[in-house]
């Protein structure tokens, strides 16, 4: 939270910086412009929440950096597919934590499916699916921060997996790819 609330307009990050803290930035409520260098490979969580830039943002899937989804935007869909290319999944991409009225959750997302880029899925990036709501997994080797996954979900892996031993250690429902 090193910069929140301060009066900052614009930001560049330079391709030397590797973390942005959690959030950093959060709540800067005049930063419209913010440019992020490539080398940047992880992104804390609500790193811009509350920030004019993020709410400014009209894809649906808000990437940054080196392959960083910040955020998702794409609304309530049954079906969604992350893009090739995305490496890390912030902590509370589809769910502001900071955010007092959230506008998404997986309730009713009936499966996200993530690339085989994936490497790193952050603090809560996913933690808000029901028992409805299955993970399918491509890559054998990611990192996961703390309550990645939301325990009600399914989460779909090739065996010896990465993704299997979360969900054993976790007791997430699981099934093989």
């Amino acid at each position: 939270n090193a910069f929140s609330y301060a009066p900052i307009t614009q930001i560049v990050i330079p391709g030397n910086v590797q973390y942005i803290g959690y959030g950093v930035f959060a709540y800067c409520k005049q930063l419209n412009k913010v440019s992020i260098g490539k080398g940047v490979k992880y992104i804390g969580d609500a790193a811009f929440g509350g920030t004019p830039w993020l709410e400014a943002q009209t894809d649906d899937f808000v990437i940054v950096g080196d392959g960083i989804l910040v955020k998702y935007l794409g609304g309530s869909r049954q079906k969604i597919v992350i893009p090739d290319g995305v490496k890390e999944i912030c902590g509370n991409a589809f769910f502001e934590l900071m955010d007092m009225n959230p506008k998404f959750t997986f309730n009713g997302v009936e499966y996200i499916k993530l690339p085989k880029s994936i490497e790193r899925i952050e603090d809560f990036a996913l933690n808000d699916g029901d028992e409805k709501t299955k993970i399918y997994f491509e890559d054998e080797d990611i990192h996961f921060g703390f309550s990645a996954i939301g325990q009600y979900c399914t989460i779909i892996a090739p065996k010896g997996s990465s993704a299997e031993k979360y969900a054993i250690d976790n007791k997430i429902s699981y099934q093989e790819k």
